[in-house]
């Protein structure tokens, strides 16, 4: 299963990716209003990658809680023969 927040990691990269390379190009055509343009996007890309890095840590806590709930509750009550034997 895919996480929600890998979307926002790799969104969030090329956001910085595209931050950098407009910081650049404000820098080579000495353009202070797009260099802090680029500055705002690359920061905004760092912010949505850490958001999605976030989300995937909580996905897989609720996931981990999951399993854990589902095993004490098989535990008691084994549903097929296999869980029976063990």
């Amino acid at each position: 299963m895919s996480n929600a927040g890998d979307n926002d990691e790799v969104a969030g990269q090329a956001k910085e990716v595209e931050g950098k390379v407009q910081q650049a190009v404000g820098d080579l055509t000495d353009n202070s209003t797009l260099k802090a343009k680029g500055r705002r996007k690359e920061v905004e890309g760092k912010a949505q990658r850490f958001a999605g890095r976030v989300k995937n840590k909580v996905e897989d806590a609720v996931d981990a809680v999951k399993d854990k709930v589902e095993d004490l509750t098989h535990k008691d009550h084994p549903k097929t023969e296999e869980d029976k034997r063990t």
